[in-house]
Formats: structure tokens, C-alpha cells, sequence
């Protein structure tokens, strides 16, 4: 062959080639525009070179919109990896999303969108900490990113913080054997009179394994999952049937079918009966609930007195974000009436859905990706009271938290339990996949566990600091102080809140504090300190004989009782002052006062009472506490009387 033939022979080939990737683009392009992920992602790697050939098939329902038209671009390459990477980003292939961002970002055509995703995506396979200065600066950027990049900066605390969660340790959480979790895409398990039913993407005629992988309705025993079967359960218009859930007989099931209409997803919600083991041809709610042009999916129906009530997920308008959480009354007839959206309470700017309520803990159960948890969408509980056709959700949204969530997407939570909410539970997360959700077990212990809790601390004079040996009780607990004015006891291991503490000890007024004392999470001290306030001291006058210094056999008696307070306390500190009637010359007086003092200072120290805590000070005839002469000028002896005495005053 010529030299000039086989270069012929190169060009048509290298033209053909071209043409070829350029229908490789056009075709990828086309399937992104429709919504189709998974078929445009492969395309885009047959264009790029990464893929020789092209199996297609369809991936599992999604809520996700699709994107736009295919735009001219001098940058096909770069534009081609940036629409890879949002597919495997839309598909939750967060691993093949985060590597093909990186390339787009290397080939220079990375939107602030395209960044968001890939932080996302990095998050998501563990990479927070790559993912974090990415969202910063993001966060600052003011473009209209920002504010879900704040969200994500969020999500990344939280899950860190999740990791010292105490309460992991409690849960079991296990991903489901046997038929359960064949093939890909398993989720939404819900249980109706020993069947567990689930929605599955999973193959079922091995003569269409290039053809789209739909979802249908499976059943298998709770008891045994080693065998699973379809459900023969088809809506005529709807390539794919699930989402299922049961009134409590199990013979009502309403459901979710769903299929791709210009672009995008667009489900509706039916209703099918059991009877004679076969379930009826199923019947679409009405407008009210399948409002015209409108998503409506993941049904979950709650029986109350009268009207029942049937939440499910929805992107009408009216609501407050994507898709919201709303309710409709249904009576036992099976007549829907008006949606009404749940509220701001539970739903925000993200989407929200797999709605269910657990009966027996009045806790409504939903997942959502606008609030910040530890991944995509996370699940959480708000305590609802169900009365009649209205709902009342009582407080905030609380995250159940490590391990029932992770970075991933956690959703379509189910407990069979009648006790308790976390006890025989299920729920679906992709945590171990690469791109569809897969059926797990949850189960709490709910033994609780024994911590040992004490209280210790020092209980003292108030304004003084002087310990006191009081007596401390704390619940039904009580201990003694010791001599430096030291307790320590152990709380009652069922203690939880306010607790209080009271301290007592003659001559002193009570002291008291309060504890709050949280749930108990582990071995723990606490420490509380209590003042007790010193009782006013009331001693009676000492009284002497006129002229007299020595103690009456009453004024030994009198001051038996002062020897006792004083030694009950070692903390008080004394004024003995002495005071003559006004007969006398005053320097005599003055010096019968001191020598009255005195005496009572001797008693009291020879009884055992230390001289420091004795103050004598003679005071002379001053401060008569009774006039004495009368108003005629008569001498008033009993005045004269009480004049003539030693008080004692703490201080």
C-alpha cells in the first residue's frame, strides 16, 4: 500500500473517530438534559476515553431535579468532566463525584455549584477535613452557594461531635442478609403482619440485564429473609412501584409509583386492598392528595378516631422548600381530604421526607437534608401528638444521632416495636454503597446502665468560712460532715434534675443549695458548698447583788447555758461587757463593772472556754437599760436592779 493511501486511510479513520465522540457527546448531553444520570454519566466516560463501551440502564427513584439543556462551550472536555461529576454526584457516587471534580477543577471550568458538590462529595467519603477550607471559602464568597456551604461547614461539626456520642454504644446497627439486600438499591422497609415488605431495584429477568433496572414491591418473612418475592402490584403509565405503607391490619397498603416524564420524576400515590391473599388493581388518591403536575411520594398513614391521617412528601407550591412534608385526614371510608403542609416547624428550604409515626412514643420520625446533621439526609424525631385531623409537633426536630445516621443519606425509618422506638426498627442508607440504599436493623439497649454519682464539698459559717460538722441530706441520702467541715456522699443512682441539698447544725439557721443534676453518662463528682448563717444569740442579762462581783448561784445557771452554745460552736467569738447602777462615784464604778465582767470571763474559762474567745470590757454606770427614778424624782430600786449586770453579745 502507497504512503498516500494509508494516510487517507488515518484520516477517515481519526474522522470517524471524532464523529464518533462527538455523538458520544451529543448522546451524553441529551441523557443529562433528560434527567438520566446514570446513561449520561457512562456516555461521558465513553467521550472522555475512561469507558470503551456502554451498558444502559436505569438508577433507582430520587427526588432531584434535573439539569439544564446542553449550552455551546469552547471548553468540551472541561464542561464534559463537570457534568460527569454532577451525575455520579446526583447518582450519590460520591467517590467517582469527588475524582471527576477534581479534574474539572484542574481543566480550569469549576462553577461555585461545581465546588459546593464536591466539598459535599469529599464530606461524604470521609474527606472532611480536604472539604473544609473549600466550604470556607466558599462561605464568604457571597455567591448564592454560601449559605449551603454554612450548612455543610455545620454538618461537619456535628458529625465530629457524634463521634463522642455516649449513646452509640447502646445501638446495634447491622445491615440486612439473605434476599433483603440482593442485587442494588433496597430500601423502605415496612412490616404488616409478619411480612416485611421493601422496595428494590434488583433485577428479576436475567433476559433484560442491559435493560432498565426498575423498583418494584418485594415481600419476605420477618422471620426469614432468605427468600424474597415481587409483589404483582403495576400501575398502567408507571415504570416503577414502591414506598409502600400499611394501615395496622396490614390490608390496606398505600403506595408510591412513579416514572420519568419530561426530564424529571413524577410520582403519585396509590391505595390497594388485601383480600384473599390477593391485593386489589390499585386506586389513585384524589387530586387533593395527586395534586395535577405535582410529585407526591412516600406515603405514611396513621390511624386515629375517626379520621385517619396520611402524610407523604411533596413538591407542590406552597410549601418551604423542595419538597415538604404534608398530611391529608382520611376517614375510614377511604375518602382523602384537603393537604395541608406540616409546617416550618419541621420543614425547610432542603427536602423532606419517608415520613412515620411511632405510635407508642408519640415520636414522628422523617428525613431531611436541610438541617444540619452528619450527612445528606439525616433522620430525625419530633415528639406529635395525634389527635383528630391535625398534628401537633411539640418542641424542635432532634437528630437520632450516631450510629442510626452517618455522612451519608439515612432515610425511610420503620420500628415494629410496641414499647419502645428504637427497639426491632429499620431504616435504609447508602453508608456502605456506592450508590443505592441498603435495608438495616436498628436496635437500642435499653437496660439502663449504673453510674456511680457523687457529691462532695465543705459546709461553713456564712461571712466567716469557720467548717462546721453539720449534717448534709441530698434526696434520701444524709452524711454527717466531718470536723474541717467536710461531706461526701453518693446520690441515688435514678437521680435526674433539680436536687436539693440542705445542711443543719444547732445554733445555726439551715443552709441549702440545688444541683442540677443531667442524665448520667458516667462516673461523676460534683461539688457543692453550703454556708450556714449563725442564729442571733439571745443570752439573758447576768445580774449581780448591789456592790457586789461575785456570781449568783442563778447566774452560774445562766451561764451553763452560754458554756454550752459556746462549745456547740467553736466559731463564736464573745463581748462580755459589765455595768454598775448609777449609785457610786464613776471611776468606783467603772472598775466594779471590769471586775463583774470578769468574773463571768473566769467562769467561762475555767469550764473549758479559751480565753481568745472572751472579750471583757468594763463599761462602768453607763447604758442604765431602765430609768432609775421615777417621774416624781422617787428611787427605783428594780431599775437600780437590772442596771446592775453583765451582757454578752457575739461578735
Amino acid at each position: 500500500m502507497s504512503r498516500v493511501s494509508l494516510t487517507v486511510l488515518l484520516l477517515a479513520a481519526a474522522g470517524v473517530a471524532a464523529a464518533q465522540s462527538s455523538a458520544d457527546l451529543r448522546l451524553a448531553d441529551r441523557l443529562y438534559s433528560d434527567g438520566d444520570h446514570y446513561n449520561a454519566a457512562l456516555r461521558y466516560e465513553q467521550y472522555l476515553g475512561f469507558r470503551r463501551s456502554t451498558a444502559v440502564r436505569f438508577a433507582p427513584y430520587s427526588p432531584q431535579r434535573t439539569g439544564g439543556a446542553a449550552a455551546p462551550d469552547s471548553n468540551a472536555r472541561g464542561r464534559a468532566l463537570s457534568r460527569l461529576a454532577e451525575c455520579y454526584y446526583l447518582l450519590n457516587d460520591h467517590a467517582k463525584a469527588a475524582g471527576y471534580y477534581a479534574q474539572a477543577a484542574a481543566a480550569g471550568t469549576t462553577s461555585p455549584a461545581d465546588q459546593l458538590r464536591y466539598a459535599v462529595s469529599l464530606r461524604a467519603t470521609g474527606r472532611s477535613a480536604e472539604a473544609t477550607p473549600l466550604l470556607l471559602r466558599l462561605g464568604r464568597s457571597g455567591a448564592p452557594e454560601a449559605a449551603a456551604a454554612t450548612l455543610e461547614l455545620q454538618r461537619i461539626d456535628f458529625a465530629r461531635a457524634q463521634e463522642r456520642n455516649p449513646e452509640a454504644a447502646r445501638f446495634q446497627v447491622a445491615k440486612m442478609k439473605g434476599a433483603a439486600n440482593s442485587g442494588s438499591g433496597n430500601y423502605a422497609a415496612a412490616v404488616a403482619n409478619g411480612t416485611l415488605y421493601f422496595t428494590s431495584s434488583r433485577r428479576t429477568d436475567s433476559g433484560r440485564a442491559k435493560g432498565p433496572a426498575l423498583n418494584h414491591l418485594f415481600e419476605a418473612a420477618v422471620s426469614d429473609t432468605a427468600a424474597a418475592r415481587q409483589l404483582p402490584v403495576s400501575v398502567p403509565g408507571a415504570t416503577d412501584v414502591g414506598l409502600a405503607a400499611f394501615t395496622a391490619d396490614g390490608r390496606r397498603a398505600y403506595f408510591t409509583a412513579w416514572s420519568r416524564q419530561e426530564g424529571r420524576s413524577v410520582a403519585a400515590i396509590y391505595t390497594s386492598s388485601l383480600a384473599n391473599g390477593q391485593w386489589s388493581a390499585p386506586v389513585k388518591l384524589n387530586a387533593q392528595v395527586n395534586l395535577p403536575g405535582t410529585s407526591n411520594a412516600q406515603p405514611c398513614i396513621v390511624e386515629t378516631t375517626g379520621k385517619s391521617l396520611l402524610f407523604f412528601s411533596s413538591d407542590r407550591p406552597g410549601g418551604v422548600g423542595g419538597y415538604d412534608l404534608w398530611y391529608a385526614p382520611v376517614d375510614d371510608a377511604n375518602h382523602e381530604y384537603g393537604a395541608h403542609n406540616a409546617g416550618a416547624q419541621l420543614n425547610t428550604a432542603g427536602d423532606e421526607g419517608a415520613p412515620f409515626y411511632h405510635r407508642a412514643s408519640a415520636t414522628f420520625v422523617y428525613a431531611s437534608n436541610g438541617l444540619p446533621g452528619m450527612g445528606g439526609f439525616d433522620l430525625y424525631g419530633v415528639l406529635t401528638q395525634l389527635t383528630g385531623k391535625t398534628p401537633a409537633f411539640i418542641g424542635n426536630p432532634r437528630n437520632l444521632g450516631a450510629p442510626v445516621n452517618s455522612v451519608r443519606d439515612d432515610s425511610y425509618f420503620y420500628s415494629t416495636s410496641p414499647d419502645s422506638l428504637f427497639r426491632d426498627a429499620y431504616f435504609s442508607s447508602d453508608r456502605a454503597s456506592d450508590c443505592c440504599l441498603e435495608l438495616y436493623t436498628v436496635s437500642k439497649d435499653y437496660t439502663p446502665k449504673v453510674y456511680k454519682r457523687f457529691v462532695t464539698g465543705t459546709i461553713t459559717k456564712c461571712g466567716a468560712g469557720t467548717p462546721l460538722a453539720a449534717a448534709v441530706a441530698a434526696g434520701t441520702r444524709t452524711v454527717a460532715a466531718g470536723s474541717n467541715g467536710t461531706y461526701h456522699l453518693e446520690l441515688d443512682a435514678a437521680q435526674e434534675g433539680a436536687l436539693s441539698l440542705t445542711a443543719s447544725l444547732n445554733g445555726y439557721g439551715p443552709g441549702a443549695a440545688t444541683l442540677q443534676v443531667p442524665p448520667a453518662s458516667g462516673d461523676t463528682t460534683y461539688v457543692v458548698d453550703i454556708c450556714l448563717p449563725a442564729r442571733e444569740r439571745a443570752w439573758q442579762p447576768i445580774l449581780f447583788d448591789f456592790d457586789k462581783d461575785t456570781l449568783t448561784v442563778l447566774a452560774q445557771q445562766q451561764l451553763d447555758l452560754v458554756f454550752g452554745d459556746l462549745k456547740e460552736d467553736p466559731s463564736l467569738r464573745v463581748q462580755v461587757g459589765g455595768y454598775t447602777d448609777g449609785k457610786g462615784g464613776e471611776p468606783y464604778n467603772d472598775a466594779l463593772a471590769q471586775r463583774r465582767a470578769q468574773a463571768v470571763r473566769d467562769y467561762l474559762w475555767k469550764k473549758g472556754i479559751d480565753a481568745s474567745r472572751l472579750e471583757v470590757k468594763g463599761f462602768g454606770e453607763c447604758c442604765p437599760v431602765a430609768p432609775e427614778r421615777t417621774a416624781d424624782g422617787t428611787d427605783a430600786p428594780a431599775a437600780r436592779r437590772i442596771n446592775r449586770r453583765v451582757e454578752l453579745r457575739v461578735y
